[in-house]
């Protein structure tokens, strides 16, 4: 499978939360929105895979992949989210799909003697 390129560009933040646009291959294709408290981020996105057939067969691994990006993200932010503190909302066109946060163990993210 090709793994299309995501980046993530702040569009608008304060002291508590970050509003930030997705672009896969460049295009714009959603938002996520990262709320913090403390050393905690809650995570909530909404990614339109509607224009990209081969990751919407793929969508379980494509999950995986760009919940650690997002991950890695709130981690460079100096926050650490959790699988119970948000989700990914996929709209697939005809259908949405909702998938929680991995933990960040899961998707190779943080130290070993943190889990």
């Amino acid at each position: 499978m090709y793994h299309p390129p995501v980046s993530f560009r702040v569009t608008a933040a304060d002291a508590d939360e970050e509003r930030v646009a997705i672009e896969i291959r460049g295009m714009p294709a959603g938002e996520a929105v990262i709320r913090y408290d403390d050393n905690t981020a809650i995570v909530d996105a909404r990614v339109e895979l509607a224009d990209l057939p081969q990751v919407i067969v793929a969508l379980d691994r494509f999950h995986h992949e760009f919940a650690a990006e997002l991950l890695a993200y709130v981690l460079d932010r100096g926050a650490m989210a959790q699988e119970s503190d948000g989700s990914i909302i996929y709209d697939l066109g005809s259908a949405m799909h909702a998938l929680p946060l991995p933990a960040n163990h899961e998707v190779g993210l943080g130290f070993p003697n943190s889990w």
